[in-house]
């Protein structure tokens, strides 16, 4: 889209289709994204109440669309940190008017518009909470915590209680990955029952992904840190207990999806079988809890608490192994999918096609990253409140969910021979920069290019190909744009300058074309010289792949190089070729102690050589 027209675009927004400018915003935004651009700016102004001039007329536009047009701010200004949007997006977010003679069900600044404008908010200071630059004196940080876990007055808080997703969710992005202490103790659940009563059990998940979010580097694939990051009250229970299971365990199962999403996220795209087993055990149970029958409201309450978990832990489990095709992880939305009780509402069907959908990412092809932006944008697609009809957009606009493009990548190895291009299943080595070694069959999905350290093909078949990703920046781009790696065979052929090369090769061509009969070669290798050698080197003398360019080179062969040694240095009857047969035999020794691999020359021959010369200078000498 950033090629599209400027007279386009109006013809796509004039109409004020609301499906149709949703997605013209936040595309155009998208494109252009983090690049601040004046057209796309002034485009997206005209979206937002705050940016209008004062004294302007009211926007003639749906609600839905001035919420992606917040968003579309947050996208165009990512990673920039600039002042004047974040103030304007803040004060959006804490905003308390509310229209004349207008229903407050009814105002535009729902929590769905308030939750965009903190996704945007947090896309716009991305990771840079421990250096906002010239944001200190605006007190961001002070202000946010205010709604997200402070107290508020008694006449404002409804309204303020729309803003207190958003506050926690731009907390979390702010300060993604800083691992810092102080904050991520606030932004924490409480730590007692009695403090429970007081936060809706939806933003206990909230809070326990933003905790989890700011202390990335802490997040621990085991059951262990599971256990311990639970607020003491629960830290006694193991597991769910589903017969006795009520209305007072809304904390523990909301902070129990949190912990999961939280592995989701950290984990994206790695395909780990600990995270996986990990996640489809909290799955196992939380699936069960949707199954036993409710006979009380009480219970049913939970259950729809426990649906709208259970909804979490599955994108999170897919989202671990994005692109691989998973059994055990399909096995488990395979029975999801197959739900057609008119209690599951649509966003439970939602949330289990899109796990499926990204367990097959790209159709094996593609995975998901983890960057900052990739990990902010997979918040906003599985973010954890999904719609009860196909046209609430109330907590979280639908069209947002479409997000998770912008962190999926492809990561597919191919390996290709140069000369024919056809696809090649060969073993590589990948090395991790922390040390670790992936031994993979490619075609394979890589880890995230930004781990990799090198990858090297170990088929002793083909020439060993090093890509060094860490050290050289060419193979990094390279790699990351076209993920291919060409090898070629290590069989060389011989060359047309050669004249015994270049008659196989045309009696090679001639049976090829079917001028010659198959017996046409038989007696050549009947010949005195050429008795002795065997398949692979006959291979070499009539090569089978007649378009590789290496049988094309203008260089002889193996072959060529051994009748030399054999019979031009043994029966030519001179003393200095033979004592120039010292320097080969010096090369194999070296070879035997170092251990090292023989390329051209077969050992066999240079033994078969050596006692050659032995049997004839023994027979001289008593000559």
């Amino acid at each position: 889209m950033k090629n599209l027209a400027k007279w386009l675009c109006y013809s796509y927004l004039t109409p004020k289709h609301p499906m149709t400018s949703i997605g013209f915003l936040l595309g155009i935004s998208a494109s252009h994204l983090g690049t601040m651009n004046g057209d796309v700016t002034r485009l997206l102004s005209v979206h937002v109440t705050r940016m209008l001039p004062p004294g302007a007329a009211e926007l003639n536009i749906s609600p839905l669309t001035q919420t992606s047009g917040i968003m579309g701010i947050g996208l165009l200004y990512c990673n920039t940190q600039h002042r004047r949007m974040s103030e304007i997006i803040l004060s959006e977010i804490e905003n308390t008017t509310q229209e004349e003679n207008a229903n407050p069900l009814e105002d535009f600044r729902d929590e769905g518009y308030r939750l965009a404008a903190g996704f945007a908010l947090g896309y716009i200071n991305l990771g840079h909470g421990r250096d906002l630059r010239g944001l200190h004196d605006m007190q961001v940080v002070e202000r946010l915590l205010v709604l997200a876990i402070g107290t508020k007055k008694a006449d404002l808080v409804h309204i303020l209680d729309k803003a207190t997703a958003a506050a926690t969710v731009a907390i979390a992005l702010i300060f993604m990955k800083t691992n810092d202490v102080t904050l991520a103790r606030k932004i924490d659940v409480p730590d007692t029952i009695h403090q429970f009563d007081y936060v809706r059990p939806d933003i206990l998940l909230l809070r326990t992904v933003a905790r989890h979010l700011i202390m990335w580097d802490h997040i621990r694939p085991d059951a262990t840190w599971m256990h311990q990051n639970m607020p003491s009250a629960f830290q006694s229970r193991r597991q769910l207990d589903a017969r006795s299971i009520g209305s007072q365990d809304l904390p523990y199962l909301n902070i129990l999806a949190g912990l999961s999403l939280s592995l989701g996220l950290r984990y994206a795209g790695t395909g780990l079988l600990d995270v996986r087993n990990l996640l489809c055990g909290q799955l196992d149970q939380f699936m069960y809890i949707c199954r036993m029958p409710s006979t009380n409201y009480d219970k049913r309450l939970t259950q729809i608490t426990a649906r709208n978990c259970q909804d979490t832990v599955a994108l999170a489990a897919a989202c671990v192994m994005a692109g691989t095709g998973d059994l055990q992880v399909f096995r488990r939305l395979r029975a999801l999918h197959g739900r057609t009780d008119a209690e599951t509402p649509f966003g439970s069907h939602l949330a289990a096609h899109m796990a499926i959908g990204l367990l097959f990412l790209g159709g094996g092809t593609h995975s998901l990253s983890t960057s900052n932006v990739a990990v902010a944008s997979l918040l906003c697609a599985f973010y954890p409140l999904f719609p009860t009809t196909v046209l609430d957009n109330k907590s979280h606009l639908q069209a947002f969910r479409h997000f998770w493009v912008l962190a999926a990548e492809p990561r597919c190895l191919v390996v290709r021979d140069i000369d024919t291009n056809r696809p090649l299943s060969l073993p590589v080595m990948v090395n991790l920069r922390n040390g670790m070694t992936l031994p993979m069959t490619a075609p394979c999905l890589l880890p995230d290019f930004e781990t990799i350290a090198t990858v090297v093909t170990t088929d002793p078949e083909y020439w060993p190909v090093t890509l060094d990703i860490a050290g050289n920046p060419l193979h990094f781009s390279a790699l990351k744009h076209h993920q291919t790696i060409l090898v070629r065979r290590r069989a060389a052929g011989d060359a047309h300058s050669c004249v015994f090369s270049a008659t196989m090769l045309a009696l090679n061509d001639a049976q090829a074309a079917g001028q010659v009969s198959r017996q046409a070669f038989e007696w050549i290798f009947t010949l005195p010289a050429l008795q002795e050698f065997d398949r692979t080197s006959q291979a070499l003398v009539l090569p089978v792949d007649l378009a590789n360019v290496m049988n094309q080179a203008s260089r002889s062969s193996a072959v060529d190089d051994c009748l030399v040694l054999g019979t031009g240095c043994m029966q030519s009857g001179r003393s200095e070729r033979l004592w120039n047969l010292r320097l080969l035999f010096a090369w194999a020794d070296a070879l035997s102690v170092r251990n090292r691999r023989w390329g051209w020359l077969k050992e066999e021959f240079v033994a078969k050589l050596r006692a050659d010369l032995y049997l004839k200078l023994t027979a001289e000498h008593r000559g």
